[in-house]
């Protein structure tokens, strides 16, 4: 058992300045603990065992070149709304992992998937005509995203589902033909003849509960078909698009009930604790900065609706990031001398 306790020794100060001659085991573990990191940058609790070692495995088979894969929207869901902080925050996560694995002698690839056609077709809701409008939003946040991550990250690039031309055509036809059938089979009470893997029961208990938040007094369960009628289409069309070569899986989305991938899914954080201990993936909200008038502290926020925003946009490698912000001042005098 002693030498258990000496490896972690060895491990911290490892982990505190890498240095060449150290153990092959004490050196793997340094590195698998830097990527599943601390909860400023995982949310949620440490991964499963199984997730542990497949890291380490990628890890152990990869020495120099630890490839990750990034699953990421290709919209954001507030209609109008492009990239702002939260996508800024989100690749930066990425970036510091980056930053200290090369510390290691390990370069770090990423391989983000724009989900470019699946919100084309969602946010289109099923019609040609809504969709083809929706192509100029979505292209234009994709294109913002790809620039984003290039810039930001070595040796990383972002790819797409397919193009707008014969490939959104495609998944357009495929994706209609399940619409109603999907819209039939939810409205029924025996959700378990739902025979269109993956879905579970759980699954679709949770989606039930997001859609009937995100479309209030819309037909929420028509949106809900619609998303999984475009899960279908794109599992059948083989757009699920996946590295060939071992990776890691980070994501910034919350796990879903029955998803059976949950387990091998390592979840990063869109803000770092230090600002906030709420979590949301980045297309999800628009993020803020709120700024203490005594002191000048800056702490990035996901907008709620319920402090008013001064507009501003930050301009990065030619594409603009929304950047607003909000002066939080104190009224009270004897908070004021403090």
């Amino acid at each position: 058992m002693g030498s258990t306790y000496e490896d972690l020794v060895d491990q911290a100060l490892y982990s505190a300045f890498p240095v060449s001659g150290v153990k092959t085991s004490v050196r793997l573990d340094a590195i698998a603990g830097e990527i599943i990191g601390t909860k400023q940058r995982r949310f949620g609790p440490m991964p499963v065992p199984e997730v542990q070692v497949q890291i380490r495995n990628v890890i152990r088979d990869n020495d120099e070149v630890i490839r990750f894969f990034v699953p990421f929207a290709a919209r954001k869901q507030e209609e109008g709304a492009g990239i702002d902080l939260l996508e800024f925050f989100a690749v930066r996560q990425l970036q510091c992992l980056q930053q200290t694995l090369a510390d290691y002698g390990v370069r770090a690839e990423f391989t983000f998937r724009a989900e470019n056609l699946a919100d084309v077709w969602l946010f289109g809701r099923g019609q040609k005509d809504l969709m083809e409008a929706e192509v100029e939003a979505v292209e234009h946040y994709a294109l913002s995203l790809r620039v984003l991550v290039e810039t930001m990250l070595e040796d990383s690039y972002v790819c797409f589902e397919g193009d707008y031309g014969d490939d959104l055509t495609q998944f357009y036809r495929t994706a209609s033909a399940r619409v109603g059938p999907m819209k039939d089979l939810l409205q029924g009470e025996q959700h378990n003849q739902l025979i269109w893997k993956p879905f579970t029961e759980d699954q679709i208990k949770h989606y039930t509960s997001l859609y009937s938040k995100i479309y209030p007094g819309e037909d929420w369960l028509e949106m809900m078909a619609i998303y999984f009628a475009g899960v279908k289409a794109r599992q059948e069309l083989d757009m699920l698009y996946l590295p060939k070569d071992p990776f890691v899986f980070i994501t910034f989305e919350h796990p879903v009930p029955g998803d059976p991938s949950n387990p091998f899914k390592l979840r990063y954080r869109t803000l770092p604790a230090k600002h906030t201990h709420h979590h949301y993936c980045p297309w999800m909200r628009r993020g803020y900065f709120q700024i203490d008038d005594l002191t000048d502290v800056t702490l990035a926020k996901y907008y709620d609706g319920s402090v008013p925003l001064t507009e501003h946009e930050y301009e990065f490698n030619g594409i603009k990031i929304q950047a607003p912000y909000y002066v939080k001042t104190v009224a009270e005098p004897w908070l004021q001398t403090r």
